[in-house]
């Protein structure tokens, strides 16, 4: 038993550099993704699903990886999410209520939510993306609308 205990401790040991060093990797990505999406002014927000963390009803939490504003500034963050259940006065199904529990620009987390979310950086890049999209779709859309009603009002 005690020579298993040493050769795992040996092998954990020979890991380590290779898991810190990629670990500092990453880190660097996150700042260049920070810097690049701040460089373009885009300030629009995205998260996607990095875990359930409990699935028990009726509320949930869960971690999600985020861009969005963190202390007045946007950054990419992990945040524990809360969804409670809403029912009406009759007791049915009226929706999610969702909170954010906390938020953690990604370079300040603990090392074990690094190792979780990172994965989910380039998801993330992709819902920037869209949202935007989105974004832009949603302004082209309501602008004449607007016109047309101030139009109206003259």
């Amino acid at each position: 038993m005690t020579e298993d205990l040493r050769k795992s401790l040996k092998q954990l040991k020979d890991i380590a550099p290779q898991l810190n060093a990629t670990l500092d990797q990453a880190a660097e990505v996150v700042r260049l993704v920070e810097e690049s999406l701040d460089s373009l002014n885009l300030n629009v927000k995205a998260m996607v699903s990095c875990d359930t963390s409990s699935k028990s009803r009726p509320s949930r939490q869960y971690t999600v990886l985020c861009y969005g504003r963190v202390n007045r500034k946007f950054r990419v963050s992990i945040d524990v999410m809360e969804s409670t259940v809403v029912r009406d006065d009759r007791g049915d199904l009226d929706g999610y209520a969702t909170v954010a529990l906390s938020e953690t620009p990604w370079l300040e987390a603990s090392r074990e939510d690094k190792l979780l979310s990172f994965p989910k950086l380039p998801e993330l890049l992709e819902r920037v993306y869209t949202n935007a999209l989105k974004a832009i779709s949603n302004i082209q859309e309501a602008t004449p609308k607007v016109q047309k009603i101030l139009a109206s009002m003259k």
